[in-house]
């Protein structure tokens, strides 16, 4: 197993006992012989005290080299490293020139945090509708969801549910995307189980976890999102069957 990956293992303790000191040194082991990822969130897990003692200084330099070490082509999953850790600022810098080369789902994660108002200055950055559309065009399930969910907010009115659902719709299938929102919804973040409720309610899952399309929704309902009665039906298609992609074609 490679050292970074128990590296991680050790420090949370996932599957394996916790122990930070052995966690530690597998990131060191990753880092000597070249992990240039390791290096980034070895990093930002210093420079903020995540699992291991807190040296911002030290943290800023390894963070510092690694991105200065790293490939132009792996932009994107840097990004991701630092949005997992919570490093909102690099993230979105990482992600956006992912984006402006031509790395499609970075488009969709600049999205997903620009609605989620995790970027401080969106001044130069595109709106949601524009950041997506690459993989709209491509019938990215995961696009086709940040779009139902820029177009409602948790006081929307009901015609904006009503757009969002029809974006849903026109889900054919999102296997990849279930362990994402059900990851989120373990760490209590409703916007998973709404969306989960989502899949659900248009049959795409069923009752994931042994917890019903109903039950997540009023999850959500219960912690701040002003979901309309009728999204706690089935939709089992009756409205939508004559409903083309318009929804989410290019304007």
């Amino acid at each position: 197993m490679y050292p970074i990956i128990l590296g991680k293992r050790y420090i949370k303790g996932d599957g394996l006992k916790k122990h930070k000191s052995k966690g530690t040194k597998k990131f060191k082991k990753a880092i000597d012989v070249g992990n240039i990822l390791a290096k980034f969130e070895y990093g930002i897990r210093m420079k903020y005290g995540i699992d291991i003692p807190k040296n911002v200084k030290k943290g800023e330099q390894y963070i510092k080299e690694a991105l200065y070490q790293r490939d132009s082509s792996n932009k994107y999953d840097f990004g991701v490293v630092a949005y997992k850790l919570k490093d909102y600022k690099i993230a979105a810098e990482l992600f956006y020139d992912a984006y402006k080369n031509n790395i499609k789902i970075a488009g969709v994660s600049l999205a997903y945090m620009s609605r989620r108002d995790e970027i401080k200055d969106k001044k130069s950055i595109p709106g949601v509708k524009e950041l997506l559309q690459p993989e709209l065009d491509d019938n990215a399930p995961n696009a086709k969801i940040n779009l139902a969910l820029s177009l409602v907010k948790k006081f929307s009115n009901n015609q904006n549910w009503k757009e969002a659902d029809k974006v849903f719709s026109t889900l054919d299938s999102c296997v990849s995307e279930i362990e994402w929102w059900y990851d989120y919804s373990l760490q209590g973040d409703y916007e998973g189980d709404l969306v989960l409720g989502w899949m659900g309610r248009h049959d795409l899952i069923d009752n994931y976890d042994n917890i019903s399309f109903s039950e997540r929704l009023d999850r959500a309902k219960k912690n701040g999102w002003d979901i309309p009665k009728w999204m706690f039906q089935k939709s089992h298609g009756e409205c939508f069957k004559a409903m083309s992609q318009t929804a989410v074609s290019k304007e």
